[in-house]
């Protein structure tokens, strides 16, 4: 038996989770990412499954051993090395990474990181891509936030119902579990006033 559930939460905050477990291991993607990103994510959290590992990734995570190793058998799957050196001929803006991206069918993201795998393109070059990219991402949002209406009158009630119960019981396991800090929960929530997240807790 299997059931579905939909709830938004924002990329910036949440791109995918992994819970390891022997019998049931789970993953979970974020549907309101593009499309083309979530597949990059499903292996990425694949990667995390493979070396038995619970983990919740978002896109400001730092890299590390581990998120590499993950970003390079999603990369590998998505776009294989041979296929991306024919594709490539020269990657001068962000628009050449969008072309690329869009041959392979995966994300700008998700390309930029692939071709930074392979040293395509330098440190300094994939600095300035991420940045535009985040930098459009955050003009998006803006111009939603603007055109949508007051604030909730029951925040931490909204993002509870926002987020879902999953992801919150996830989310509060890992910090009880010292696997996060204080700071990344409320992150994670997207609640600056730590009463709310005290709050959050009680309604699970």
């Amino acid at each position: 038996m299997g059931f579905s559930f939909r709830h938004y939460i924002d990329k910036t905050l949440f791109r995918g989770l992994t819970i390891y477990h022997t019998r049931l291991p789970i993953i979970i993607v974020n549907d309101a990412d593009a499309k083309k990103a979530q597949s990059f994510t499903l292996f990425h959290e694949l990667g995390h499954l493979l070396r038995k590992e619970s983990t919740i990734d978002y896109w400001e995570d730092y890299p590390n051993d581990v998120e590499t190793w993950c970003n390079e058998l999603a990369g590998n799957v998505l776009m294989p090395a041979e296929q991306v050196i024919s594709a490539v001929d020269k990657i001068d803006d962000l628009d050449a990474v969008k072309r690329i991206a869009g041959f392979f069918q995966v994300s700008p993201y998700a390309c930029l990181v692939r071709l930074r795998q392979m040293r395509m393109i330098d440190r300094n070059t994939y600095d300035i891509f991420e940045a535009e990219l985040k930098d459009e991402y955050r003009m998006l949002q803006k111009k939603l936030k603007e055109s949508s209406g007051g604030p909730p009158r029951n925040r931490s009630l909204e993002v509870l119902n926002q987020y879902g119960r999953i992801y919150a019981t996830a989310v509060f396991q890992a910090y009880h579990n010292q696997e996060i800090g204080f700071h990344k929960l409320c992150r994670l929530f997207d609640l600056k006033n730590p009463s709310h997240v005290l709050e959050l807790e009680g309604h699970i």
